[in-house]
This record gives structure tokens, sequence and C-alpha cells, in this order.
């Protein structure tokens, strides 16, 4: 089925001692990064869409020989990623559509405990994940980089989702995207 959604921006939230799930010390201590944006309640920006720093694109299962499409825009001061996720017959799976940012500088969040966005979708769906970073597990196949974790989209209603650091992996299904080994 499709999906669509938009979203006002990404967040580090909350302060602490938290890492990013499984982070790799030395992965993120290579990185030079942003001054982060430190907002009044102490959660880090890490994007809004209102002043975009990053350029955000698309990427869809014809790549692999599907048929799923999606686009990406900037509307109104919210990134809209709007698509339609087609099952890949000759893989007994279902496609794929992505909205992402590649390159770039980020803010520090490593002290940070979870990850808040704030978003809705115009449908139910249950298959939203978020992703970051380009850690390879080893044994993993190649296209299976960063942490992933699943989170539910608020239908209808721009509103905060926040996923706990705790809840992402690098261990994780290439067909369906759900977590194979919790960090």
């Amino acid at each position: 089925g499709g999906q669509s959604g938009g979203g006002g921006g990404g967040y580090g939230g909350g302060g602490g001692n938290g890492q990013p799930g499984g982070g790799e010390g030395g992965e993120h201590q290579s990185h030079s990064y942003v001054q982060p944006v430190v907002l009044a309640n102490g959660d880090i920006r890490i994007e809004t869409f209102s002043n975009p720093q990053h350029t955000w694109t698309s990427l869809n299962d014809p790549v692999m020989g599907g048929s799923s499409t999606s686009t990406v825009m900037v509307k109104d001061d919210a990134g809209v990623f709007d698509g339609e996720v087609v099952d890949v017959s000759f893989l007994s799976a279902p496609g794929f559509i992505k909205m992402e940012t590649k390159g770039g500088r980020f803010p520090d969040v490593s002290k940070c405990k979870a990850l808040k966005l704030n978003l809705m979708s115009s449908e139910p769906y249950d298959g939203f994940h978020a992703t970051f970073g380009t850690h390879h597990l080893e044994g993993a196949p190649t296209y299976v980089k960063g942490y992933k974790a699943p989170f539910a989209a608020p239908v209808g209603k721009t509103s905060d989702v926040i996923i706990p650091f705790t809840e992402f992996s690098d261990s994780w299904d290439p067909k369906t995207g759900d977590i194979i080994v919790k960090c």
C-alpha cells in the first residue's frame, strides 16, 4: 500500500549517558560535528524543514528490480515524503521506499537517549523504520548498513514520535526491516 507523510524535523532527545544503540566509540569520534542547536527543552536539533541543512532524496526498490515509487519535497516547512510500496514478486518480499540524506555534518548526539521525530502519516502503515549511520555488521549483506528501529507514525495529525536509542540495532532483516538482534 501507499503512504505519505510530512514532518518538521528530527531531534536528539534529552541529555544523559545514553549511547546510540550499539554505537562504536571510534566510529562517531572520527567525524567532525556541527555546533549543536540546543532547544529550550534541552533537545538537540538534528534537522528542521523550515530551514533544511541537508539535501533529502528518495530511494526506491527499482534499484533491485521492484516497482515502488516515492518523492521527497519541502512544502510549508515540512519534509513531505509521498510514495507507494509494491511487492517484488520474484523476491516474494515487499518493496521499499525511503527518504534519506547522505553525507553532510550533524551535531554530536552521543549523550542523548532518544531520537525524536515530528511527523505524521496520511494513512495507517505498520512498516515505518528510522535508520542512521553507515555501520556494517560483520557477516550481514553488504547493503545492510546503519542502525534501524521501527516506529508507529501518527495518522492525520503531526506529533512527536520518540525512539529510544536502545531500540536501534545493526542486526536487521533486509527484506522486512525487522530487528533480528536487539542491541
